[in-house]
Formats: C-alpha cells, sequence, structure tokens
C-alpha cells in the first residue's frame, strides 16, 4: 500500500484527477479565472503534488528606474500622441482590428483611447507611467491579472517558463511526467536556473523597471510575468537565422509585437542591424513607451518622425502603424517574425502580411502561434499554416512545437 504522498502522486498523472484540479481552481477562483490563466496553469498540473514544490514568491513592484527623465517623457508622449493620430487616419474604418480585439480594446483601453483622441497629454503619461498593472495592456501582457490572481498563480506562470526556457538551452533536465522527481529543476534554487540561463546566452535577465512592471525578484533581477517566454521568442528567433541565414547582423521585421517585449530582448542577444516593427496604432503607443524608455529615445523612430523624414532604419528600431507598408518600399528583412497575433487578425490581413513576407525576405519568416479551434463570433480564428500553404511565394522548411507553451507551433518558412 503505497503512502498518501505517492498515492496523490500517482493521480496527479489520471485524467480525471486533472479534471478535478480544474474545476477546484475554477471553485477557488471563480470567475477572475480567466481562459489565459486557466492555460497557464495547468501546464504542468503535476507541479502541484510534486515532491519538490514550486516555490511561492511574492511579487514585487519596485520603483520605475530604467527610464528617461520627466522633460524626455512628455517630449515622448507628445510624439506619440501625433503618431496615433496621424495612424487611425490610415485606416478610419478600423478594418485591422478583428473583431477580438475591437472588444478587447472597447472593454479594457477606453482611458488610453480617449486621451490619445483628445490629446491629453498629461492623462495618457499618467496611464503609461502605470500601463503593466492596467487591464489596458489585456491581451499584449498580462495587465492586472497577474496581480489579481496572487503570488502562487504569479510564481507557476513566471517559473514554468523560466523551466521551460532552461529545458531548451540544456541547463537542466527536461522533466518528464511520466516518471522521476516532480520540480526537481528547483533543487538547487531559482538563483541558480536564472544564472545558468544568463551564462548560457550571455545576457543578464532583468526587466526594465518602466511603466509600473511587476513580477518575481530573483536575487536583483526582475522577472515579469512574459520575461522567460520573450526571452524564448528571441532566443529561437536568433538561433533560426543563424541556421537558415548568414547574416551575424540581422535585420528583422515584427508583425504584432505586444508591447515589444521580444524586441527588447532580441536586441539584448544579437546584434541587429535594425529592427522595424509593424502593428495597431494603439499597440504602437505602448511599444513606443516602453522601447524609448529601455532602449533610450535616440534609438526609436516613431511614426511621427518618420513622417518628418526620418528614414526606417535611420534609428536602430523604427515603430510604424498598420497600413504604412509604403515606408517599407525597397526594404529588405533577414527575418520576419510574428508571434501570437495572426491567429487573432482578420483573414485579409494575415494573407496581405504573408505577401508582404514574400515582397520584402531575404531569409525566414518566423511564425509562433496557436492553431486552436477556438471560434470568434462562430467562426474559427485564422489558422497560419494552412494560409502559408495558399501562398505561392513561400514554402514551409521548419515545424516543431514549443518548449514553453502547449498548443503553439514555430515554423520556418523560406521564399520559394
Amino acid at each position: 500500500m503505497p503512502d498518501p504522498f505517492t498515492f496523490l502522486k500517482r493521480l496527479t498523472r489520471n485524467n480525471c484527477t486533472f479534471l478535478l484540479h480544474r474545476a477546484a481552481m475554477r471553485l477557488g477562483y471563480g470567475n477572475r479565472l480567466q481562459r489565459l490563466s486557466n492555460r497557464d496553469m495547468f501546464n504542468r498540473p503535476e507541479w502541484f503534488w510534486g515532491q519538490s514544490p514550486v516555490p511561492r514568491l511574492p511579487l514585487v513592484t519596485p520603483p520605475s528606474t530604467d527610464e528617461l527623465g520627466l522633460s524626455d517623457k512628455k517630449r515622448l508622449v507628445e510624439d506619440l500622441i501625433t503618431s496615433f493620430n496621424e495612424a487611425i487616419k490610415l485606416d478610419p474604418d478600423n478594418s485591422s482590428y478583428s473583431r477580438l480585439w475591437a472588444t478587447i480594446i472597447n472593454r479594457s483601453a477606453n482611458g488610453v483611447v480617449m486621451a490619445l483622441i483628445q490629446k491629453d497629454a498629461g492623462a495618457l503619461l499618467s496611464l503609461l507611467e502605470r500601463m503593466f498593472p492596467l487591464p489596458a495592456l489585456w491581451g499584449i501582457g498580462y495587465g492586472d491579472l497577474g496581480l489579481t490572481q496572487g503570488d502562487r498563480f504569479a510564481s507557476f506562470v513566471i517559473l514554468d517558463q523560466l523551466v521551460g526556457l532552461a529545458e531548451c538551452l540544456g541547463v537542466v533536465r527536461s522533466e518528464c511526467p511520466e516518471q522521476g522527481e516532480i520540480g526537481y529543476a528547483f533543487v538547487d534554487g531559482v538563483e541558480k536556473i536564472v544564472a545558468d540561463i544568463e551564462q548560457k546566452l550571455g545576457i543578464k535577465i532583468d526587466f526594465p523597471k518602466i511603466g509600473g512592471s511587476y513580477g518575481l525578484q530573483i536575487g536583483d533581477r526582475l522577472l515579469d510575468m512574459q520575461t522567460p517566454s520573450h526571452i524564448y521568442a528571441a532566443h529561437r528567433l536568433k538561433v533560426n537565422l543563424a541556421r537558415y541565414t548568414n547574416e551575424s547582423h540581422p535585420s528583422v521585421l515584427e508583425i504584432g509585437a505586444g508591447f515589444g517585449g521580444a524586441a527588447y530582448w532580441f536586441m539584448k542577444q544579437a546584434k541587429a542591424r535594425e529592427y522595424v516593427i509593424l502593428d495597431l496604432a494603439l499597440t504602437n503607443v505602448y511599444q513606443g513607451w516602453f522601447l524609448s524608455n529601455a532602449l533610450g529615445r535616440d534609438k526609436v523612430a516613431l511614426y511621427s518622425e518618420i513622417n518628418r523624414g526620418i528614414k526606417v532604419g535611420d534609428k536602430l528600431v523604427s515603430i510604424l502603424p498598420t497600413k504604412s507598408e509604403s515606408h517599407l518600399a525597397g526594404k529588405r528583412f533577414t527575418g520576419i517574425f510574428n508571434q501570437d497575433s495572426f491567429p487573432e487578425m482578420p483573414e485579409e490581413s494575415v494573407m496581405g502580411y504573408l505577401r508582404l513576407a514574400v515582397d520584402h525576405l531575404d531569409g525566414i519568416v518566423f511564425s509562433y502561434n496557436q492553431e486552436a479551434y477556438s471560434p470568434v463570433g462562430h467562426k474559427p480564428q485564422p489558422w497560419v499554416h494552412e494560409r502559408a500553404q495558399r501562398l505561392e511565394g513561400l514554402t514551409l522548411v521548419s515545424r516543431e512545437r514549443s518548449w514553453l507553451r502547449r498548443g503553439y507551433i514555430e515554423e520556418i518558412y523560406q521564399k520559394k
């Protein structure tokens, strides 16, 4: 007769128990347990019963320090307002917004949108200085979800990503739920995992203390809710660029870039010649704020500056709104990258971006997206794999599962 601990550990590998766990968490968290947290929470359900428990670390919100001075912030906000209002003229009917994104923005980002439309620089500055804990960042970051779900949820999400990154890099054993100790990666502590990852990648893993960023404090490092996953995506982009191209100073076009997290960590890991972001006008505002504060205002070109004569590529980073592709005329990119957002776009937008990739590609297209059958308004989201097959100009050369996220597929395309 096994002891109670061994019995519970065996039970956790049973589908019925998995469903009971799921029901119990739903009961405990109620409606606050969103589908997003549900996915991440049960990526490694065996961690709930592992002999080496997953550390429950406190969430911290350190003072913002890695940022511009107040006068530079005010000038940046004015440029962001100008960029936004010039960008929305390109798409007055909001045709670039899928039904999903329109719903998210209407529900959670009205304050930011109104400050931009009314050109209220003071209100916008106040919002951007505390943007990371705002519901406005839902779908772009975790917003206030990490804070409302608490330390246990945040620890699980961040550490799950961290261990997945460490497994990908080969600095810890890859955990197998079929046998062996659960949570063994933590045997020497979380700081050891971070140190080994840093040594392997040659970078310091410390999320910039900007915009009210919050997360786990590991030694003197801050890991926000997406730090390991953004480092992972940037690493995979770098690895695949090295595998399929000979370019030591790559140029990258990222289509849909969230708040700029993956872009930031790519430029920490690779000697990029230039990095161009093409995204919705509202999301450009978050990217412009984060990257200008994190990298320096002199390294980031906003749409308003490009309209004033700065060329795409004159600065390390160029941030463009959708429908402004004419500014890419004559540009060629070593890598064209999308994560998370192709399935959330209108189908015609996805096809348009894939055609754009064919026209501007000198290397690889890297798609890092989920493929779930998840209808919005009774219509399935676009499936990148299927859409790319329709295009004459692209050929699939690699298709792999993500090390970090269940249901996410990493695909590499080259030009035919």
